[in-house]
């Protein structure tokens, strides 16, 4: 049950004469992840055998495989060859299973060792065309925000996010693996397309979506990346989550290739906290206490000289209040002869005590 590339006279404009059936992908868009194989001109007077079902093929039939697609003629559901080299072969049911895949890895061997079929073929041999083109534009959302270490802040910042991500079979060895792990089996699966929405749709590979990129996001955090930095680090983080999904996609044959990111947005929450943090941080900042201080100095001493009771009470007053300050600042950074560096302190200090 082999393939045997056609060569010569047999491509041609009398292809579908000079067999008993020549068998052609239809269509692939990146919208389209699969597709069963149809027969040249189907319908029309060319075709010498327009008797079997369509989809099945027969013996000495000749297939079309073209770029960037994986041709596997599948018996009973499973394996029988895989061509991913393009060009025109024959179907051989006198041969053993075949392989046209370029350099193939040992694994890979071993791979379609164990799920080829190994009996005789049957009449229901078909063709199944799986599409190595990437498949872009498949939107995501976060339902609930995303926790985000933030390193800037030292503290979790909640995210939402939502865009779209890009995915690829890369190989004919993932092409295997996604027809055997994912695809729907069955016979009216094998006469229908499998696209990108319907795989997607699925819960599942979402939840598993957000999940790697989540695991992306902690790695990124690591790398000291503030949150209003992630949207310049698209790049970076779709590396990191196709390794976060390297183990659990690989093994269904899906590669992560593309990640577009709208502007990322935080929940009134974290606005609120971030407010506070950057507030408890300017109060603990050295040089903000001091300006802070000398602007309270310059307001005091207007309020003295306005005072009612006359400007000596109020200069009396400014200067207990400096004193009490002088206490609270206390952990102030000193000068060099260990008092306050606040040369506004002593001056009003000096008003108050020299009139």
């Amino acid at each position: 049950m082999g393939i045997i590339k056609a060569i010569g006279s047999s491509i041609g404009g009398t292809l579908a004469d000079s067999y008993k059936e020549a068998i052609e992908c239809p269509y692939l868009d990146n919208k389209t992840i699969a597709i069963p194989g149809v027969k040249l001109r189907q319908g029309s007077d060319r075709n010498t055998n327009l008797k079997g079902e369509a989809g099945i093929i027969s013996n000495g039939s000749i297939i079309h495989v073209e770029e960037n697609t994986v041709m596997l003629t599948i018996d009973g559901g499973k394996i029988t060859n895989l061509v991913a080299e393009p060009g025109y072969y024959t179907l051989d049911n006198s041969s053993a299973p075949s392989i046209f895949a370029g350099d193939i890895k040992d694994s890979f061997k071993d791979l379609f060792r164990r799920v080829a079929y190994g009996g005789v073929p049957s009449t229901q041999q078909r063709v199944l065309y799986i599409n190595l083109q990437r498949f872009p534009g498949i939107k995501f959302g976060t339902s609930t925000p995303i926790p985000y270490p933030d390193p800037r802040y030292n503290t979790t910042v909640e995210l939402r996010m939502h865009g779209s991500f890009e995915v690829q079979i890369p190989d004919a060895e993932a092409a295997v693996k996604f027809y055997m792990e994912v695809m729907s089996k069955g016979a009216a699966a094998a006469t229908r397309a499998t696209t990108v929405e319907e795989v997607f749709s699925n819960n599942q590979y979402k939840g598993e979506f957000m999940l790697h990129l989540v695991s992306a996001l902690n790695s990124l955090a690591l790398e000291n990346y503030s949150y209003n930095m992630i949207n310049t680090q698209v790049l970076r983080l779709c590396d990191l989550a196709r390794e976060a999904s390297a183990e659990t996609w690989g093994s269904r044959g899906l590669m992560l290739t593309g990640l577009q990111i709208e502007p990322i947005s935080i929940t009134d929450d974290s606005k609120k906290l971030l407010g506070d943090r950057l507030k408890a941080d300017t109060m603990l900042d050295p040089n903000a206490q001091r300006a802070m201080m000398a602007s309270s100095i310059a307001r005091a001493t207007e309020a003295a000289a306005a005072n009612e009771a006359g400007a000596m009470m109020g200069f009396m007053g400014m200067n207990m209040a400096q004193m009490a300050g002088a206490n609270m600042m206390g952990g102030m950074p000193t000068g060099p002869m260990g008092g306050p560096t606040n040369a506004g302190m002593g001056m009003g200090m000096g008003m108050g005590m020299g009139t």
